[in-house]
């Protein structure tokens, strides 16, 4: 569980720094609402956020992490933030292949 949890905390970094890459500098949209609101806001704004909701997520599972639930709830957070991570990577490979990058 300990390292999902750390794993998950770096999806969540290369998630972030990469949605501002693709925002900021290509001129992407932002498909999350409530993190498209973040970034009309600020970008500052958009990393604290992001990172507090995860870090405090992360932290409240490790507390609970002799609960069985925690265990395999941390697989749900740990999945999907792999899969964007892949997503990104694909993302940022059609744009080098295009020489958009």
């Amino acid at each position: 569980m300990k390292l999902r949890l750390i794993l998950l905390y770096v999806f969540n970094i290369i998630d972030t720094i990469t949605t501002l890459y693709l925002t900021q500098i290509i001129g992407l949209e932002e498909a999350n609402p409530v993190c498209r609101f973040l970034l009309s806001v600020g970008p500052v704004l958009f990393v604290v956020v992001k990172l507090a909701v995860v870090t405090f997520c992360c932290w409240d599972l490790w507390r609970l992490r002799d609960e069985k639930l925690a265990q395999i709830a941390t697989w749900i957070p740990f999945t999907a933030y792999g899969l964007l991570v892949a997503y990104h990577g694909f993302i940022f490979y059609i744009l080098f292949r295009l020489n958009l990058i």
